[in-house]
């Protein structure tokens, strides 16, 4: 558990070790919300590793759906910032009661473009203007 984020070596290593990782905003969603905690990874059932995501892939198990890190979105144009601006909109979404799109890694590190979308097109809704980050 962190509050900061967590880098691939660092999955790849809980992936190995067969752990679970708690980063920034998993951690903000739990003290947030009232779900529990294998909720908010994903973890259905027994907990078998197959029932969790693929770390690597950052799809759930059995899924064909592309997914891509905050640094993948925007070079996609999927998303109008760079990952750590992204990560303080993220942020700013739950202050403003902007549903957080669903991290396909329970960790917030991976989503659908579709996801990516629907969260800016909350963003949008609010009326709450989208500046381009600077270069």
């Amino acid at each position: 558990m962190t509050n900061g984020a967590v880098g691939k070596r660092a999955r790849d290593f809980a992936k190995y070790q067969k752990l679970e990782i708690v980063d920034r905003l998993l951690l903000e969603n739990w003290i947030a919300g009232d779900r529990p905690i294998w909720e908010l990874l994903g973890i259905k059932g027994s907990a078998a590793p197959s029932a969790l995501p693929d770390v690597q892939s950052g799809a759930p198990a059995g899924s064909s759906e592309s997914v891509y890190s905050l640094a993948e979105a925007y070079d996609a144009g999927l998303v109008p910032w760079k990952p750590a601006t992204m990560r303080q909109y993220l942020l700013r979404s739950q202050r403003r009661g902007i549903p957080l799109p669903r991290s396909r890694d329970g960790l917030g590190h991976l989503y659908t473009a579709a996801e990516l979308g629907e969260w800016l097109g909350h963003w949008r809704a609010q009326g709450t203007a989208l500046p381009q980050q600077p270069e």
